[in-house]
């Protein structure tokens, strides 16, 4: 995991990330506090890249994926930051040697096997409790649980929409062009459960849903976060995508996030991945603890009306119904009431004043804000019980329209005075 963090004014923005980075699954897992998730995007112009979650993209680490378009990208600069972005995304699109066939077929066998198993567990999840219940199940009820987990999913990936680009035609194709790893998968995680002509069809249907979909509920997603400035902007910006892989020579990713400086808007503090120790600094709560308010609290004034009129004798079937009506309609503006003034004195006694603040501070101290914001993350990890995903050096970077990208802080994994051709080689040209 990551935290990241991208605070602008008008004057500047700075970035910070931290260096922890997980390999292994769950109850097996390492963590090396060495990965370098802040990069510049130009050698010439002031546009950075933050990357979090997945380090890789279909087993090719960012790293060189970034430096590789760094180089390509040479001089050129465009008038917007979104242009950098598109200009990054569309690049990727183009990299047959690093995605080739055979790479994408193994990105879409990957993707429908874990989404097959998770629609087996479930299954087995249900049977199992059945069988805690009830004497043994017969093959025509284990057939129908089969039935309506298929179901269920199917039934969640039709409710979402396309991602830009695709479409149900694409996931049709997609399906039968890779219809034989298809009845492979099929048979080697559903193996002797009943299927139905119709579950197979819909089985089918959703692998290639899986691609046409806005789906990145399988945690194979990485994160990118685009910073800085295009030729013609005067102020900062961000724009933050959701990136998973290729699939048919085209991408699956979604905007996750766009931020601007603007006159009216002229300071901004946003967090990426492990956001909830800056939300809790900024909101003056614990995002956790503030949704469990809100729950209770929605909870008790939903069920006062029917505690209140169940202690209430001798009214009619008439009058309870109209007066439960109208109760729960009071209950309902109260409801509304708090979340109005939660929400104001938020914004009026703690974000507005920090962003205040923000606005005036100068570039050294935009920088200083965003580490201690990645380091108030990492000391939280550290004294509690998870897992330290949060931890190591902090990189710092100030970019600034005058100035460009600044280092404030970077690690190296050599003693710089060692590598001076590091730094000469820098700016050659490929």
């Amino acid at each position: 995991m990551t935290a990241e963090i991208a605070i602008m004014n008008k004057t500047a923005i700075a970035l910070a990330a931290d260096s922890a980075v997980t390999f292994g699954g769950e109850g097996r897992q390492k963590i090396f506090n060495t990965a370098n998730k802040l990069f510049t995007l130009s050698k010439y112009h002031p546009v950075a890249v933050m990357i979090f979650g997945n380090a890789e993209i279909m087993n090719v680490p960012w790293e060189i994926i970034i430096k590789s378009y760094r180089n390509k990208l040479g001089e050129r600069r465009f008038s917007r930051l979104g242009t950098y972005a598109e200009d990054f995304l569309g690049f990727l699109e183009k990299q047959r040697v690093l995605f080739p066939a055979s790479q994408q077929e193994q990105y879409f066998r990957t993707l429908v096997s874990a989404f097959y198993r998770h629609i087996r567990r479930q299954i087995e999840e249900e049977v199992q409790e059945r069988l805690t219940k009830s004497e043994p199940l017969k093959p025509a009820e284990v057939g129908k649980i089969t039935e309506e987990k298929i179901g269920s999913s199917f039934d969640e990936l039709a409710k979402l929409k396309n991602l830009k680009g695709f479409g149900d035609g694409f996931g049709e194709r997609l399906a039968r062009k890779y219809g034989k790893a298809l009845e492979e998968l099929r048979r080697e995680i559903f193996q002797k459960l009943p299927l139905s002509l119709e579950s197979l069809a819909r089985l089918k249907r959703m692998a290639g849903w899986l691609f046409a979909r806005d789906n990145f509920r399988l945690n194979r997603n990485s994160g990118l976060v685009f910073a800085g400035y295009g030729a013609g902007e005067v102020f900062p910006s961000v724009r933050a995508f959701t990136v998973e892989g290729l699939i048919q020579n085209k991408l699956r990713y979604r905007l996750l996030a766009e931020q601007e400086v603007t006159l009216r808007n002229s300071a901004c503090i946003i967090p990426f991945a492990q956001s909830d120790v800056v939300r809790g600094f900024m909101d003056g709560i614990d995002p956790g603890m503030e949704t469990l308010i809100r729950e209770f609290l929605g909870q008790v004034l939903g069920q006062y009306p029917t505690a209140l009129l169940g202690n209430i004798p001798n009214l009619s079937a008439t009058k309870r119904k109209a007066l439960a009506t109208k109760l729960r309609g009071v209950s309902k503006k109260l409801l509304g009431g708090f979340d109005q003034g939660f929400r104001r004195f938020q914004r009026e006694t703690l974000v507005d004043p920090v962003l205040a603040t923000v606005d005036v501070l100068p570039k050294d101290e935009l920088a200083a804000m965003a580490e201690s914001l990645v380091n108030l993350t990492s000391f939280k990890r550290k004294f509690s019980m998870d897992a330290e995903t949060v931890g190591g050096p902090i990189d710092v970077a100030v970019i600034s329209k005058a100035d460009g990208f600044v280092w404030i802080k970077r690690k190296h994994y050599f003693a710089k005075d060692l590598n001076p051709q590091f730094l000469t080689n820098y700016y050659r040209e490929a």
